[in-house]
């Protein structure tokens, strides 16, 4: 399988796990307007937590190579 196709298809899945999220996070998501519904202070309140949720594992990813780790946040 060619490389350009792969990732390809990695982008394309990409793609739609961040445009779902969005879709399930905010209730009037539309992609069209995605630049100026991010900065929206009453939009803001909405994606911001899972972006902070988000970082807090990354970093806990860092730190810790414990392999309970990912249940325990998970299941909040």
């Amino acid at each position: 399988m060619p490389y350009p196709v792969v990732g390809g298809f990695l982008a394309g899945i990409g793609w739609f796990l961040f445009h779902g999220s969005f879709a399930v996070m905010i209730p009037s998501f539309d992609s069209l307007a995605l630049s100026s519904l991010f900065l929206d202070p009453l939009i803001l309140v909405h994606w911001l937590p899972a972006l902070l949720y988000a970082i807090l594992l990354i970093q806990l990813t860092k730190e810790s190579r414990h392999p309970l780790q990912w249940p325990l946040f998970a299941s909040r």
